[in-house]
């Protein structure tokens, strides 16, 4: 059971139900990070573009593959779908890359950012 999807919302919905084996994002305007985050929260590993800052938020916590080479798709899912052990690890990874994302993270990353701005605009 593969998940293939160009939209964020939808592929959020469907992860969270549970009903995937593993999440392909395809490129397109509408990829965002917040669905792969979504899969990696509810286990579900990810394969995904090599694009965007796609590569960024995966980490090594998936699969890359170049959006244009359609037999390069088809082989990371072949893999994913046949290699048991792969796919735990990937889900493992993916729990942990979460936590290099979280609202904390964010909160402390964005302060640290305004004093940093106001602390120079003194001198």
């Amino acid at each position: 059971r593969v998940l293939a999807t160009r939209f964020a919302v939808k592929a959020a919905e469907l992860v969270e139900e549970g009903k995937w084996d593993h999440m392909v994002a395809l490129k397109g305007d509408k990829i965002v990070a917040i669905p792969i985050l979504d899969a990696m929260q509810y286990g579900v590993p990810v394969i995904t573009s090599n694009t965007s800052s796609m590569p960024e938020v995966l980490g090594d916590a998936g699969l890359l593959f170049d959006p244009y080479n359609y037999e390069e798709i088809a082989l990371k899912m072949n893999l994913l779908t046949q290699n048991d052990s792969l796919r735990n690890e990937l889900i493992i990874k993916g729990k942990q890359r979460l936590q290099s994302f979280s609202w904390e993270k964010n909160a402390e990353n964005t302060l640290k950012l305004y004093n940093s701005v106001f602390s120079n605009s003194d001198k």
